[in-house]
């Protein structure tokens, strides 16, 4: 079968409208939650921290982060690999000064320090561990599995957090508009559950990519549909549910099976406060692989190693451009040094090079 006629190309275009429509399913589960976040917010104070995990969240009012909140993709990565890491929790909104600490003006997050380097983008981080720890890799090998990974991590993107995305992106989330849009995301929804029950699942096979492993093209997808199906209130049972669309629901019980395993055998992150972990990522030399750290220069636009640029992803963040000097710009990794506020030490951030512009600060930018 080529890969333009595999069943996953389609579901790409599909998960590609799945991506937007769960935001508004998102912003009517938060709606309300707001102003008790809000006033929790006043109460808390500034949550503090930055290593290894940097991750989204509002303690809610018992306290603890949900599971809709983004950075559950990689927390589920590391636990079912088995890999320990350092982790910290953030305010879902600008500002946070942990990172400012670390000259990091890019808003999204997780992110993911490995020593100086802090990856950017989860597309990016699962990339990098895979590549650092490729004893018991998800990924597999054949070009078949790759192109349907690299599909699935293009298209499935990270879910929009709402609660301050209105001056991003310009669409209005008051409660009538999300109301009238609600039954068109749902019919949208619908449609995606029901591409991935009668085409990629209707051999009943059990994982993505078939066979008895779960893989990395597992973890890519299942997540919009793991957190649908785990939001109260979401999604109407009587046309999404384990009776009407029973094998990917399947699916999403065996990823659920298999992570509850994982986390009892993996000891859980400690957490640290800005200061803490600041301190720990500038402590450690700032590694440099020259081979890896290479400008392409043959670009159109001629960008230069070591000159002064701006980066931004293009759908959201426009007014929070990480500023830096250029490393390294290859087909896939975009690499900028900053920084810090803490004795002038620098730090290098990276990038994936799809999706994001590059600018030459005070002149033409590119989308790369």
């Amino acid at each position: 079968m080529s890969f333009l006629r595999h069943p996953l190309t389609a579901l790409g275009v599909q998960l590609s409208a799945l991506a937007g429509t769960t935001c508004l399913l998102r912003a009517h589960h938060i709606y309300n939650l707001e102003e008790h976040e809000a006033r929790m917010d006043e109460l808390e104070g500034t949550l503090r921290g930055h290593i290894g995990i940097i991750e989204e969240a509002l303690d809610r009012l018992e306290g603890k982060a949900t599971e809709a909140d983004r950075g559950k993709k990689i927390h589920r990565y590391l636990t079912l690999r088995g890999i320990g890491y350092k982790q910290c929790v953030q305010l879902a909104v600008m500002p946070r000064k942990d990172l400012s600490l670390l000259g990091i003006r890019y808003r999204r997050i997780p992110l993911l320090a490995i020593g100086r380097h802090i990856y950017c983008d989860s597309r990016l981080i699962l990339v990098e561990l895979e590549r650092r720890f490729p004893d018991g890799a998800l990924g597999q090998d054949s070009p078949t599995a790759k192109a349907v990974e690299e599909l699935l991590r293009r298209v499935v993107t990270d879910g929009v957090f709402l609660k301050d995305q209105e001056d991003l992106t310009g669409r209005s989330w008051d409660e009538a508009s999300l109301q009238k849009s609600r039954p068109q995301a749902l019919a949208e929804i619908l449609e995606v559950f029901t591409v991935m029950e009668t085409t990629l699942f209707s051999d009943d096979r059990d994982w993505v990519l078939g066979g008895v492993r779960l893989s990395l093209a597992d973890i890519e997808a299942v997540w919009p549909f793991h957190w649908l199906a785990g939001l109260p209130g979401a999604l109407p049972p009587g046309s999404i549910s384990k009776d009407t669309i029973p094998k990917v629901f399947g699916w999403i019980n065996r990823f659920d099976q298999k992570l509850s395993v994982a986390r009892k055998r993996t000891a859980k992150p400690r957490k640290l406060n800005g200061n803490e972990s600041a301190e720990q990522i500038l402590a450690t030399p700032l590694a440099s692989d020259s081979s890896r750290l290479a400008v392409d220069e043959s670009h159109p636009l001629q960008f230069k190693k070591l000159e002064e640029v701006e980066i931004w992803p293009v759908d959201s963040g426009l007014k929070h451009r990480q500023r830096g000097r250029l490393l390294m710009l290859t087909v896939n990794e975009i690499g900028v040094q900053t920084t810090t506020e803490v004795a002038g030490k620098t730090v290098i951030l990276h990038f994936p090079r799809h999706g994001y512009r590059l600018q030459h600060v005070g002149g033409s930018d590119a989308k790369l």
